[in-house]
């Protein structure tokens, strides 16, 4: 009888011990993984940003050009220099490599 109750006791300080653990673990592990997604999207709006910067710095370049080019027609020189437009394309494709290595801002 009292053996019995002594079992069921230790049973049950075991079982409320090991639950209380598994809580704690399972909590640790939520905050662990809260902290690591804020940490990805801290870096991914950091990314965003040197991204955007680099774009619109890029996108002026290529306008200047263009524009440049468009001054040199008006102009009616009667020769075309493409110099303006080859520079305007070389920074759309930068722009375009820079859209495509946005991992690389990552870290």
């Amino acid at each position: 009888g009292s053996m019995v109750v002594v079992v069921v006791i230790v049973w049950v300080l075991l079982v409320g011990r090991l639950w209380t653990k598994s809580r704690r673990h399972s909590f640790l592990l939520e905050r662990f993984f809260e902290e690591a997604l804020k940490v990805a999207v801290n870096a991914s709006r950091h990314a965003d940003s040197i991204l955007n910067h680099t774009l619109k710095n890029t996108m002026a370049d290529a306008a200047s050009d263009v524009e440049l080019f468009l001054e040199g027609l008006e102009a009616g020189t009667g020769a075309i220099d493409e110099t303006h437009l080859q520079k305007a394309a070389a920074s759309l494709w930068r722009g375009m490599r820079s859209c495509r290595n946005r991992q690389a801002y990552l870290n």
